[in-house]
């Protein structure tokens, strides 16, 4: 059965891990990485970041526009999530989903050895 980890991104907060059943209440927001998300051993790697690691101060009317505008089949009534803002750096996000996904697939591989 596939499982997701939400975690940030930039600073690391662990928003939901469905394997500790850990559900965090901190807004943030999710967008597609190109190649979509990766899947590591039945475990889904949503592209998560903070809304305070992208906006300081944060701006609460940008995090409701997306809210709201975020599709509703994505749109999770009990969680802070919401689209990425199309402002957002998407190049430095990305790379650092990148960096994420190689950090967590070098320590499943030395789990397994």
């Amino acid at each position: 059965m596939q499982q997701l980890l939400e975690t940030c991104v930039q600073c690391g907060f662990v928003h939901r891990d469905d394997r500790t059943n850990t559900r965090q209440r901190k807004a943030h927001f999710h967008w597609a990485p190109p190649g979509g998300e990766r899947n590591i051993n039945e475990l889904i790697l949503h592209a998560t970041v903070c809304v305070a690691c992208l906006q300081s101060p944060i701006d609460w009317n940008v995090y409701a526009t997306a809210r709201r505008d975020t599709p509703d089949g994505h749109y999770l009534f009990d969680s802070f999530n919401a689209t990425l803002p199309t402002h957002a750096p998407l190049d430095l996000l990305n790379k650092r989903y990148d960096d994420y996904c190689a950090a967590l697939i070098q320590d499943a591989v030395r789990w397994q050895n």
